[in-house]
């Protein structure tokens, strides 16, 4: 077996786990990170709580039992209720006990780059790490923001080599953001893999976000947050795959580019026209090709039981081995519990 294919998670790191445009009719929303099920409550439109989806008396999910008002989550199975903004245990039904024996197990959160972050390391002997710096976030009146999530059924490793790996833009044709890319500076160290690509633009799709001379594109992987970006930042993809199972990954994703236009106005009114178009001409067509690619990647690995896969690059060598490392220890990524059949009444 290949390490970097069983390689776990490191949740000594904050996670963007949701996209705060995820809320705009929803009110909660319940996932996973690699092993840990959690369920995020807003509580306004830049501050929500995360707790861990269950309640611990017969640790239920609250996903499923939990009811919410305006300061409370109650679980209507045996009626304990939890504030939901700080997870304490505010009663237990009709019973008499010491509630704060009960909590609700409550996450740091953060709102940073309209993400949702958690940080759900358990180690007391390390301080929380700082927060990724995005960018074009922090400037983001001269960027087009373009978010993007969905999910790929395979070993987050496949999709992480992917993204890193700029040698396949052919696979997408007409969409294809660069050609002849040559891989020209490579660093690493205990953190992080760098990497400097120049590349040729091939189409007016690549000459609006990079202009039409060769340009360079830097990849930065420091684990678990994936940078890659032209090298005068006129573009710029932030994307963090989140692995929760052994063959499933959410990938969590903001597309940046520059606007076209000298005048913020006229960019501006142009963004309700310009970036659906390019969502669903480009951008999603993009995705979909990668994720079916990995997909391919993971059948492969699937059916040899080992990777067989013979690999050149560089980069992806370094990245292989920085996930080995950096999760070298941690718990193995398990099979989500399928939902049982329901019984049944005779």
């Amino acid at each position: 077996m290949a390490k970097y294919r069983e390689a776990s998670i490191n949740y000594d790191y904050w996670w963007p786990i949701a996209h705060i445009n995820d809320f705009k009719n929803l009110e909660n929303k319940s996932l996973r990170v690699g092993n840990k099920e959690l369920l995020i409550i807003k509580i306004s439109h830049t501050n929500f709580s995360v707790h861990a989806d269950y309640c611990p008396h017969k640790r239920v999910r609250l996903s499923k039992y939990g009811k919410i008002d305006a300061n409370n989550i109650t679980c209507h199975y045996h009626d304990w209720c939890f504030d939901k903004e700080t997870g304490d245990c505010n009663s237990i039904g009709t019973m008499i006990g010491e509630t704060k024996n009960f909590n609700l197990e409550t996450y740091p959160s953060k709102v940073y780059a309209n993400f949702i972050w958690v940080y759900l390391s358990d180690r007391k002997d390390i301080e929380a790490p700082k927060l990724p710096q995005i960018k074009p976030f922090d400037l983001h009146d001269s960027y087009y923001q373009l978010p993007m999530q969905g999910r790929v059924n395979a070993h987050y490793s496949f999709i992480t080599e992917n993204a890193t790996d700029l040698y396949h833009a052919k696979l997408h044709e007409r969409q294809q953001p660069w050609l002849n890319p040559k891989l020209v500076e490579i660093d690493s160290n205990e953190d992080s893999v760098k990497a400097k690509y120049e590349v040729e633009t091939p189409s007016s799709l690549g000459m609006l976000f990079s202009g039409d001379e060769t340009k360079y594109v830097k990849v930065e992987y420091n684990y678990p947050y994936i940078h890659i970006y032209e090298e005068k930042l006129r573009f710029y993809l932030f994307v963090t795959y989140i692995p929760d199972g052994p063959k499933s990954t959410k990938v969590i994703s903001t597309f940046y580019f520059k606007h076209f236009l000298n005048s913020k106005f006229l960019s501006k009114l142009l963004e309700p026209i310009l970036i659906p178009i390019l969502d669903h001409f480009s951008f999603r067509r993009v995705f979909k090709e990668d994720l079916e690619a990995v997909e391919e990647e993971q059948r492969a690995y699937d059916l040899n039981g080992t990777d067989l896969s013979r690999e050149l690059n560089k980069v992806t060598h370094q990245v292989r081995q920085l996930l080995v490392n950096k999760t070298q220890g941690r718990e193995i990524l398990l099979v989500e519990p399928s939902n049982l059949r329901p019984g049944e009444v005779f």
